[in-house]
C-alpha cells in the first residue's frame, strides 16, 4: 500500500514534555475508553457503539484530536491503535446483536509489525465473532494504491469482518472509496448534518449518498445529530442510522 507510515512523515517539532508524555500514557496503557451509541432513527434501537479513545482526564491528550495527531507525528500511531483496539475490546460490554465500531487508519493496514491475527484471538477470548467488528477506516489520508488498499480490505472481510467508511464527504476520495470498498457501512460526515434541516443542498447530497449506498447494500449513518430538527429532516431524508449528543454522549458506562 503506498503510504507514508507516520514515522516517515515529515512534522513540525514537537514539545518533549508532550511527547514524553504520549510515551507514558502508551507504556502504561492510560486510555481512556468511551462508547457512543449507534441507533436506528425511527425505533432508537442501538445497533452498535463506537469506541473513542482519549488520553487521561487532566492531561493535553484529554481530547482524542490531540492524542492521535501528536501520535502521528511522533511516530507512534501505530503502537496507540493498537492498544486502543485491544482496551476497547476488552472494556466492551456487548449483547448479541451489538456491534462495535473500531477506528483505524489506512496506515494500520500496511503496518508490517500487524499480526492478521491479533484481533481473531482476542475477540475468540472474549467470546464475540467476527462479524460483531466493524473496521471503521478514516481517511484523512490520500489512498494511493487501491489495489493494495482492497487486498487487504477483503482480507479482513473474509474473516468475517465487516467495514465502514467514515466521514464521507470530508476524506480526500469518498466517492473513490466507496465505489471501490463497497462497505457495510457509511458515515456521513458530521459537516454535512449540521444545519441539514436549514439547507436543501446538504439534504439532496445526503439523499444521494444513501441511494448509491442502497445499490450495493450498505447501511447510512448520519453523524452529530444535535438537534431535533436535524433528527427529523433525516428521518424525512430515510436516513435508517444516526449518531450523535441528541441520542447519545460518549460514556465509559455504555449508557444509552
Amino acid at each position: 500500500m503506498s503510504i507514508l507510515l507516520p514515522s516517515q512523515q515529515p512534522s513540525s517539532q514537537i514539545p518533549l514534555q508532550l511527547a514524553e508524555e504520549l510515551e507514558y500514557i502508551i507504556a502504561t496503557r492510560s486510555i481512556a475508553i468511551h462508547y457512543q451509541p449507534i441507533k436506528n432513527l425511527q425505533t432508537h434501537a442501538i445497533l452498535g457503539w463506537e469506541s473513542l479513545a482519549r488520553g487521561p482526564l487532566h492531561s493535553a491528550f484529554a481530547q482524542p484530536l490531540a492524542l492521535f495527531e501528536v501520535a502521528e507525528r511522533t511516530g507512534h500511531l501505530l503502537e496507540l491503535e493498537r492498544i486502543c483496539r485491544s482496551e476497547a475490546l476488552k472494556r466492551a460490554i456487548l449483547s448479541p446483536i451489538d456491534k462495535l465500531f473500531l477506528n483505524i487508519s489506512p496506515y494500520i493496514l500496511s503496518d508490517p509489525t500487524f499480526k492478521a491475527g491479533e484481533t481473531r484471538i482476542l475477540i475468540e477470548l472474549l467470546g464475540l465473532r467476527p462479524e460483531q467488528i466493524v473496521f471503521e477506516i478514516t481517511e484523512h489520508h490520500a489512498i494511493k494504491d487501491y489495489s493494495a488498499f482492497l487486498q487487504l480490505v477483503n482480507h479482513y472481510r473474509n474473516q468475517g469482518y465487516q467495514i465502514a467508511i467514515d466521514d464521507m464527504g470530508a476524506g480526500y476520495s469518498g466517492l473513490v472509496t466507496l465505489v471501490q470498498v463497497k462497505p457495510d457501512f457509511v458515515k456521513i460526515d458530521r459537516e454535512l448534518i449540521c444545519g441539514i434541516d436549514k439547507d436543501q443542498t446538504k439534504q439532496d447530497i445526503v439523499r444521494a449518498i444513501d441511494q448509491i449506498c442502497t445499490r450495493f447494500n450498505a447501511k447510512v449513518i448520519a453523524e452529530g445529530i444535535e438537534t431535533d430538527d436535524e433528527l427529523n429532516c433525516l428521518k424525512e431524508c430515510k436516513i435508517e442510522f444516526g449518531q450523535g449528543y441528541l441520542l447519545g454522549r460518549p460514556s465509559s458506562s455504555q449508557d444509552a
